[in-house]
């Protein structure tokens, strides 16, 4: 098997995709089960066929509706959670959830997002949280350049994480455009923001943490249950796609988890090599050309 990962961390995607009817969903909420896949479907959300047992995260696939998404006869769209995976044997499951999606003409457009989960619970401390927050300003950019352009700025549901710090550090004369989507303006407001973070309480970062629903790098899961969330991917139903993105978070996961001290990086907006180099010691050679040569 092609090795996209070694990290031995729990994650978990979410898929949002829609269907030109509500009713279009009927063929899935069927098969799965020949698949010898344990999908279990809300039964407040998709009453006519949902599940009777209750959910399991570590057994069961989910299949819920999603407000942010809608079908093309103006019913509420739809989200495929996965369970709590590990390791690259799990990824196998994956396959079978993008090929039934697939099969039965699921549709993805520009409402939808990939979403995915990395278990931090049990080994990251309150130095390492500030090394991902860290880690994700240095390199937000790079990874704008990986996602469509609906995914990188303007979007609700996926802010940039400078948002908080433009909020907290920058004088509102300096509008938000030239603070951070101007080269000169982020590498300030990063600098200022990791000076921020070092001297940051746990109050603070409580704070911080709290707020960042909704951004790109969503740490508001820490609280609940001990995963960080990447929101910013666009949606797609394509396995070699989402399966690459899952190895560079995890390298982004690692490399926050390993580092003794993280510099602010100086150079914004020239591409995603940055990232590559950065995460290298923890990113697979081939998950980085599956990236240059698209």
């Amino acid at each position: 098997m092609f090795n996209y990962f070694t990290s031995k961390r729990q994650f978990g995607v979410e898929i949002e995709f829609f269907f030109p009817t509500w009713e279009a969903i009927e063929p899935i909420a069927i098969t799965s089960s020949k698949l010898g896949l344990s999908l279990w479907i809300d039964p407040r959300e998709i009453p006519d066929w949902g599940t009777s047992r209750p959910y399991n995260e570590v057994l069961d696939w989910k299949l819920t509706t999603d407000s942010s998404v809608t079908n093309d006869d103006c019913s509420v769209g739809f989200e495929m959670s996965s369970r709590i995976l590990q390791g690259e044997s799990s990824l196998s499951e994956l396959a079978l959830i993008i090929e039934l999606l697939n099969k039965f003409n699921a549709l993805i457009d520009d409402e939808c997002g990939l979403h995915v989960h990395i278990e931090i619970r049990n080994d990251f401390e309150a130095s390492q949280i500030k090394n991902i927050l860290k880690l994700q300003l240095n390199l937000e950019d790079s990874f704008d350049y990986l996602v469509h352009p609906e995914r990188r700025r303007g979007n609700i549901y996926c802010k940039s994480n400078l948002n908080q710090f433009y909020s907290e550090l920058i004088d509102l004369e300096t509008s938000q455009e030239t603070a951070i989507w101007t080269d000169t303006g982020r590498a300030s407001l990063v600098s200022r923001s990791f000076q921020f973070l070092d001297e940051a309480e746990r109050q603070t970062m409580d704070k911080l943490i709290a707020a960042s629903m909704f951004h790109k790098l969503n740490l508001f899961p820490t609280l609940s249950c001990g995963t960080v969330e990447i929101r910013s991917h666009h949606g797609t139903l394509d396995y070699a796609e989402i399966v690459n993105w899952i190895a560079l978070q995890m390298a982004l996961v690692e490399t926050a988890h390993g580092a003794s001290q993280i510099d602010p990086e100086t150079l914004f907006f020239v591409g995603p090599q940055k990232a590559f180099t950065v995460l290298e010691a923890n990113l697979n050679f081939d998950v980085t050309q599956y990236y240059l040569n698209r």
